[in-house]
């Protein structure tokens, strides 16, 4: 028989896998038309997990270990190792681009395992369906962000596939896989150690289908001892873990790394499942409620001995393990950590039940009458009891869905009163089309509906966080990079955090500077409680301890703070303007400021340090306070104000040189002048404070006055 010439060979493989072929254009056309987009974030936005994984980055690439200003950190292993070649570009602006564009790379892998997993049940058109679907999930948002999201999606996805695959065909490869899978998805992430408890529940869980199924039990159980490669592995895994930790003499908790603490926590029950199904009604939300009705239709048939497939008794195992596991595991950090709706946290789930919905499609929709009844009932329900003025709120990162369902409420005259009505309508057009509409329209309008509402979630949510990247860029001035721009990138630089401090202006400075090798902590500390070299200060001097380290002779300094050194350069934002100095030895400032917020709130207490003059002379000092920006009810509040000489250990006041009283009130503003030769110290309370909350207002704080201190030269 005469073979074929090659290109027809080649032609007519092409022409049998051409659905795969389909999910590569997709994958790569997904990944460049979202590094495309991406440009349009200017800034990283979440505060603070981009800027650490940045920053490990950095030093992967500087200097090959997994350090936070020159602190050890393990947040992911593999997620900052990914990042780290993109810190090898010569400008920041291409390090950036570059580091979205693996990112927005890694993410676009998501339909690969969810199209081979497919293919193992259904058609090779379902199959490209459910990867069709998956690249409109609005959490792909996160291809922008530098998040372990981005990887650790696929990598969820593709553990729980290998797990399903070991799990009906359990060779002693696909076990290794399995393992191998999970172990990639936790070096990316610690929240992959649910899927440990994923794969012993899945195992019940394919039992119970085995069983229902008609499976007999010698078989069952021979199949269940092939699995003792697994049992070994995770009891001897575990063995060993321990005993390491015995000999190291650390609590078994250290193994989470920087979520130890988490480990230590009591997780009551009652709220950690009220939480769980909280975020079960949201997941149904994010997924358009259809595809879990779907999944909860099949697991019906599976419970019900229905003919199905090991593949599908194995799908249905591993998904309905890793709902159970996940949610828990979001429920219990809502109900002790912070109580709200985590769609990051879950999103992992969202691919299983595109491919559960597929599946459904793929075995013609059927509708048994109970499972179909609760299938459409209980996802509706779950939504229909959601708070939706607590959840429903702006705020693409943590509850991406509810963020496009917040903006669309907008546009509706009734806001999220009547929003609950058109959700009530969007679930009854689904049930209808899921239960009771004719079979051949319900399989095009599913899929198209499902499609148009994931495709406009999506574009909601990539453009709300663009608007927030601007803003949140605007934090590091009109030109981001000046540091580096001024001395070079090599030159090492140190960040003095002066009272009052800013915490964004910090970190996009830092993320943008390269050069940026420490921060000094002199007062205000940072919102995300980040490491920071711990400092004191000699109150007769302003000398700065501990000194700055050898070849560090460049400082980052508010300008409006004294500082004695060489003005290299000006940059930062209008409202909290920064210069860099060529430090001077020894290290140290002018003045510092304690209790004022960056909006110039203060509590209870604030304080106000002047450690020099020129030439020791004595000082003019300002106290600018009142409630000129407060017109709510008024709250008498008693200004007690002393200046004095502050003590060389505590830096308090020890010997006093004038007291000051008066009472403020809303909307009031005085201006007090004193004279002293520093060092000198003012020390402001304020009692009763007021909070806004009180009024009305979101603002909790318990505010003072707004104080501005400053101090001049005697004439």
């Amino acid at each position: 028989m005469r073979r074929l010439p090659e290109p027809a060979q080649a032609g007519r493989w092409a022409l049998a896998h051409w659905t795969g072929l389909a999910v590569a254009v997709l994958v790569i056309a997904a990944a460049a038309i979202r590094t495309v987009l991406d440009r349009r974030f200017a800034a990283p936005v979440v505060l603070c997990d981009e800027f650490i994984y940045a920053n490990l980055a950095k030093n992967l690439a500087l200097h090959g270990r997994y350090l936070f200003r020159a602190t050890p950190d393990h947040q992911s292993y593999l997620y900052p190792l990914l990042l780290a070649p993109a810190w090898f570009a010569h400008s920041m602006a291409t390090t950036y681009a570059l580091a979205k564009g693996i990112t927005a790379s890694a993410m676009a892998l998501t339909p690969v395992p969810v199209y081979f997993w497919a293919r193992r049940l259904v058609t090779p058109v379902h199959a490209l369906l459910a990867a069709a679907l998956t690249l409109l999930l609005p959490g792909l948002f996160y291809s922008g962000i530098l998040m372990t999201e981005a990887a650790f999606l696929p990598a969820f996805v593709l553990a729980a596939f290998a797990i399903a695959v070991a799990l009906e065909r359990p060779t002693f490869a696909h076990q290794l896989a399995s393992l191998a899978a999970v172990a990639l998805a936790m070096s990316i992430r610690v929240q992959g150690i649910v899927l440990i408890l994923v794969i012993p529940t899945a195992v019940l869980g394919k039992v119970v289908l085995d069983l229902r199924a008609g499976v007999s039990r010698d078989r069952l159980l021979a199949e269940l001892r092939r699995l003792w490669p697994t049992a070994v592995l995770l009891g001897g895994g575990l063995v060993a873990f321990v005993v390491y930790k015995q000999i190291q003499g650390a609590p078994l908790a250290t193994g989470l790394g920087e979520y130890q603490s988490f480990a230590q926590k009591h997780y009551p029950l009652v709220a950690t499942a009220r939480w769980a199904v909280k975020h079960l009604a949201e997941l149904g939300l994010a997924v358009g409620l259809v595809p879990v009705s779907a999944l909860v239709v099949m697991v019906w048939l599976g419970l019900r001995g229905a003919v199905t497939t090991s593949a599908e008794r194995a799908f249905l195992a591993v998904v309905s393990a890793s709902m159970l596991w996940v949610l828990v595991e979001v429920g219990a950090f809502a109900a002790t950590v912070r109580p709200f709706l985590f769609e990051r946290y879950t999103l992992y789930l969202e691919p299983l039940l595109v491919i559960a919905f597929v599946l459904w499609l793929a075995r013609g929709l059927p509708r048994p009458a109970v499972g179909t009844a609760i299938a459409v009932a209980a996802p509706a329900l779950l939504v229909r009891f959601l708070n939706f003025h607590a959840f429903v709120v702006p705020g693409p990162v943590n509850g991406i869905s509810l963020d496009a369902l917040f903006r669309f409420s907008t546009h509706l005259p009734g806001g999220l009163e009547e929003l609950k009505w058109a959700v009530a309508a969007a679930a009854l057009l689904g049930a209808f089309l899921f239960a009771v509409s004719a079979r051949p329209v319900a399989q095009i309008a599913l899929p198209l509906l499902l499609a148009a509402y994931l495709a406009t979630a999506s574009r909601t949510v990539f453009d709300d966080a663009t608007v927030t990247s601007v803003s949140t860029r605007s934090a590091a001035g009109a030109d981001p990079s000046w540091v580096e721009k001024a001395i070079g990138r090599g030159k090492p630089v140190l960040y003095m955090n002066t009272p009052p401090g800013a915490p964004v202006t910090l970190l996009e400075t830092e993320f943008w500077n390269r050069n940026v090798s420490a921060v000094y902590d002199l007062g205000p500390g940072e919102i995300c409680t980040l490491p920071e070299t711990r400092t004191t200060i000699d109150v007769a001097t302003g000398r700065v301890e501990p000194v700055a380290s050898k070849g560090i002779d460049y400082a980052i300094v508010d300008r409006r703070v004294p500082f004695p050194g060489e003005q290299v350069a000006l940059g930062g934002p209008s409202d909290y303007p920064l210069a860099l100095y060529r430090i001077k030895r020894p290290l140290r400032v002018g003045s510092t400021i304690e209790g004022v917020s960056g909006d110039g709130w203060m509590g209870e207490d604030a304080a106000f340090s002047v450690f020099g003059s020129p030439g020791n002379r004595p000082v003019q000092l300002t106290v600018a306070l009142g409630r000129a920006g407060w017109g709510g009810p008024d709250v008498p509040g008693h200004v007690r104000i002393v200046v004095g000489k502050p003590s060389a250990v505590s830096g308090k006041v020890v010997k006093v040189y004038e007291v000051r009283r008066w009472v403020v009130h809303r909307l009031e503003q005085r201006t007090f002048a004193f004279h002293a030769r520093p060092p000198v110290r003012i020390e402001v309370q304020i009692q009763p404070t007021f909070s806004p909350s009180q009024f009305g207002l979101a603002d909790t704080r318990q505010l003072g006055a707004q104080v501005a201190f400053g101090w001049q030269r005697r004439q």
